[in-house]
């Protein structure tokens, strides 16, 4: 029994091994490409040290901070990834113009239980191929028919931004993502969601919504902790069996909706 346990310390211990060795490898590499560029202190395999459990409250205010500090420009090193931070609009040009960089982070893998491997978290060809398909449904002449609902909509956000008191603290996120919202559910899948209102009439929209902002705050602070990037661990969390029940909620609503499109298609 003893030897077991030695034999299996002995295994632990070379799988850490190994796996700190890569972080530190990997980590080599970014910072080699990165020499000159400013950022906040860093220091081997645990990376930037002051920002590992950051709060999802504290993100944006610690990201202008950080720009006020290093410029428009600066780097950013995590236990398994670095980050490059633009904040110009001719760097922006020169990263979304480029067809051969188009690896995406690992942590896109956690959104992949919510979005799938899609568009916006795939790489490489999958990416290529699902690129090549949307595209066309991006047309201008598509896009024109929606115009009706694009107005609407917007009409619904400049009302509520006009009920805003002058020096009135407003969370203008919360507006805008409720816009994009609906306009999404009502061009892409058909549906009224309404989100913008106040009283809502259909419970089950209403969790939805919630459901959206609940899988982003969960993804968001898990970034911030390493040591959730692995999904057994995660799930073993309050955040991932959180994540897991809303997910279930969530993809519920959108099942449903699919197999009534489905539905209504072949009665028609």
């Amino acid at each position: 029994m003893d030897s077991l346990i030695t034999v299996l310390v002995a295994v632990f211990c070379i799988m850490i091994a190994v796996l700190l060795n890569k972080i530190r490898v990997r980590n080599k590499r970014f910072i080699d490409g990165v020499k000159g560029m400013p950022g906040p202190e860093y220091y081997p395999i645990i990376g930037t040290i002051k920002h590992l459990g950051l709060q999802t409250e504290r993100l944006i205010p610690t990201a202008v901070e950080m720009h006020g500090e290093y410029g428009d420009i600066f780097r950013v090193l995590t236990v398994f990834f670095g980050v490059i931070a633009i904040s110009r609009a001719e760097y922006y040009e020169i990263v979304l113009s480029n067809t051969e960089e188009i690896q995406k982070s690992s942590a896109y893998t956690f959104l992949r239980p919510w979005l799938g491997t899609g568009l916006l978290t795939a790489s490489g060809a999958k990416w290529h191929s699902h690129r090549k398909m949307f595209t066309p449904t991006f047309h201008f002449k598509i896009l024109e028919t929606f115009l009706d609902i694009f107005y609407e909509k917007s009409q619904i956000l400049v009302k509520k931004l006009l009920e805003i008191k002058p020096g009135q603290e407003n969370n203008i996120y919360r507006h805008i993502t409720l816009c994009t919202l609906d306009i999404i559910c009502e061009s892409a899948m058909g549906i009224k969601m309404n989100t913008q209102l106040d009283n809502q009439e259909n419970d089950e929209n209403a969790e939805y919504i919630n459901s959206i902002y609940t899988l982003s705050e969960i993804t968001t602070r898990r970034i911030f902790k390493p040591w959730l990037y692995f999904d057994k661990m995660f799930f073993l969390t309050s955040d991932g069996r959180k994540c897991s029940k809303t997910l279930k909620s969530l993809h519920g609503f959108t099942n449903k909706v699919v197999k009534e499109k489905i539905a209504a298609r072949k009665q028609n």
